[in-house]
């Protein structure tokens, strides 16, 4: 038989000798690790500044030049091929407002000449803007068009589609030369003048056209406005003989 030993272990003096090691190694660990963390978030942190954009750069402003004042030119007249409705006046007011009365310009109306239709765009305009034309040529079918200058020098070739139109500009010495007359419509001013009558048409004699019309207008509107100022010296005048008239009944 084997004897007994006495009992064997980890001696109570020996663990608490090696404690205060154990307990300042886990200690010296995290205060190293929570240190590393207050390092780098302390490393993150910046200063504050001002914006690097304080203020919006001159560069970015509308001007093309930095410190250029922009100026705001008059509103432009409205394209020809536009159309304003008539102004709609309360009836009772006309007198009040033009001096004139309905019986009046009932009594001498303005002969004004029948209006043909508009311009109707239906596809793609080319040649020169609205503004620099007083002729459009609008092919019904497609059909081409070709337009040269004096020298023999092409201005514009195209096939054109049903629809589209080409505006003629102001002051070019030019002939329109067509595959098919019938197939083209002529806008002057932004109405319909017919078509075209052969397959070369000089570009002066459309333009000389539109511009006779624009003063044939002119001249009609410069009528209608002394029309309505002798109609309203008539009407003063006959409002003071009758007032005249009353005025001497009275005495």
């Amino acid at each position: 038989s084997v004897p007994l030993q006495a009992p064997s272990g980890v001696a109570f003096q020996e663990v608490r000798r090696q404690s205060p090691r154990i307990i300042g190694a886990v200690a010296l660990m995290v205060v190293a690790v929570i240190g590393w963390n207050v390092f780098q978030r302390v490393n993150l942190i910046r200063a504050p500044h001002a914006s690097d954009i304080v203020s919006t750069p001159e560069s970015w402003t509308l001007g093309e030049v930095p410190g250029q004042e922009i100026a705001l030119g008059a509103p432009r007249d409205a394209p020809p091929d536009q159309t304003t409705p008539a102004l709609y006046i309360t009836p009772g007011l006309e007198e009040q407002l033009t001096g004139i009365s309905a019986e009046a310009a009932a009594a001498n109306p303005v002969p004004t000449g029948p209006v043909q239709r508009a311009f109707n765009p239906r596809g793609a305009i080319y040649g020169a803007s609205a503004t620099a034309s007083q002729v459009v040529i609008q092919a019904r079918k497609a059909a081409a068009l070709v337009v040269r200058l004096g020298d023999g020098q092409v201005l514009f070739a195209r096939q054109l589609a049903a629809g589209e139109a080409w505006r003629a500009p102001i002051g070019v010495a030019a002939t329109v030369d067509v595959s098919d007359p019938k197939a083209f419509d002529v806008y002057l001013n932004g109405e319909h003048g017919g078509g075209l009558e052969a397959v070369l048409t000089p570009l002066n004699q459309l333009n000389t056209r539109a511009q006779a019309m624009a003063r044939a207008t002119a001249a009609q509107v410069a009528a209608q406005a002394e029309s309505a100022r002798v109609a309203a010296v008539q009407t003063a005048s006959d409002v003071q003989a009758r007032s005249q008239q009353t005025l001497a009944a009275v005495q």
